[in-house]
């Protein structure tokens, strides 16, 4: 064993200064590598979790969009039946040339009614009749109930 021992030292004493510093220098490499690796571990990290953020952000914009709309819809389907049943009420056989006002009035009232639904059309808005359906929630919207 005396021997071995012996030959460490002298293979340590055999160990020049210039490999010594290469031991360094490779030890200060491997250590810049680790660096560089989490460095770049949490860059990719960083950049997933940016990209996950303006995916959520796009998808939020896109909700809002269309609950924004969905309000509107709503609101404007109440002033359409308004309309429709202001059309529907006004006497056909007094709206004539005799009465050129009334014929006026029926007339803006029609243009407005069918721009309304033009809108309508525009954001996949459609008029469906029920009667005779059976009653579906996710497109019919109960009023009351009959007993």
């Amino acid at each position: 064993m005396c021997s071995s021992g012996s030959a460490e030292k002298a293979a340590e004493k055999e160990t020049s200064p210039e490999q010594l510093e290469l031991k360094k220098l490779n030890d200060e490499l491997e250590e810049e590598r680790k660096k560089s690796a989490e460095f770049q571990d949490k860059y990719m990290r960083a950049l997933a979790e940016n990209q996950n953020t303006l995916n959520r952000m796009r998808k939020q914009v896109d909700e809002a969009k269309i609950y924004g709309i969905q309000n509107l819809v709503k609101d404007l389907l109440e002033f359409s039946d308004v309309l429709q049943t202001a059309l529907e009420s006004t006497p056909k056989d007094q709206v004539t040339e005799n009465n050129i006002h009334l014929k006026n009035l029926h007339v803006g009232l029609t243009m407005v009614s069918s721009s309304l639904q033009k809108v309508f059309k525009k954001y996949g808005v459609e008029v469906v009749d029920p009667l005779g359906e059976k009653f579906n929630p996710n497109l019919h919207e109960a009023l009351f109930q009959q007993v």
